[in-house]
């Protein structure tokens, strides 16, 4: 089932940090203050869409293929008439389990959320943010089977093995919908 997740990796350099020149300093604040605003409004977007699901035509199927097992789950869409606004895909293979909720506007993905466990007890929740079919942010919350605290208890940190420069990610999350979207299709054709 590992394939079903965002795995992909990328190297570290072991490099300290380096000062930055003020006016450097100045641009990184004001980006980062943008990068900001574009999170806090992914987020409103999603709860809006999550507060209206009762409101939107609601499908749900499941879909089995019994020569490649990985890609056998469930799947609900939430559709605003026939445009797709959030597609849930539920799969799970020997204790590891995994949620893909794909938020979509005009057609396109912008946000995925996905909540990941395993047999050991650990629990995942990775919020990936994008923009023209490109990853542009990551975050994510761990907890292990120790851990007493609610997610919502649980700090956001960026999640450095998917943002990275050279749009390797992009491609496996835009993969991980694509897979998707077949499944969900295929899943239609037979009900």
């Amino acid at each position: 089932m590992a394939a079903i997740a965002v795995a992909v990796f990328v190297a570290s350099c072991g490099g300290g940090a380096k000062e930055q020149p003020l006016e450097n300093a100045e641009d990184s604040t004001a980006q980062k203050a943008k990068e900001v605003s574009f999170v806090e409004s992914i987020d409103m977007k999603t709860m809006s869409v999550d507060n209206q699901l009762q409101s939107l035509k609601m499908e749900e199927v499941h879909y089995e293929d019994p020569e490649q097992y990985w890609m056998s789950g469930n799947y609900t869409a939430y559709l605003d008439g026939d445009k797709l606004v959030k597609l849930v895909e539920a799969t799970s293979d020997e204790g590891y389990n995994v949620t893909n909720s794909y938020y979509f506007e005009n057609g396109k993905v912008y946000f995925l959320f996905q909540e990941i466990s395993d047999a050991e007890g650990t629990e995942e929740q990775k919020s990936i943010y994008i923009t023209d079919d490109k990853v542009v942010d990551a975050l994510t919350k761990l907890k292990d089977v120790n851990d007493m605290r609610t997610f919502e208890q649980i700090e956001k940190k960026p999640d450095l093995e998917i943002i990275d420069k050279e749009d390797n990610n992009t491609k496996a999350v835009m993969s991980l919908l694509t897979t998707a979207l077949d499944c969900y299709k295929k899943a239609k054709e037979v009900k």
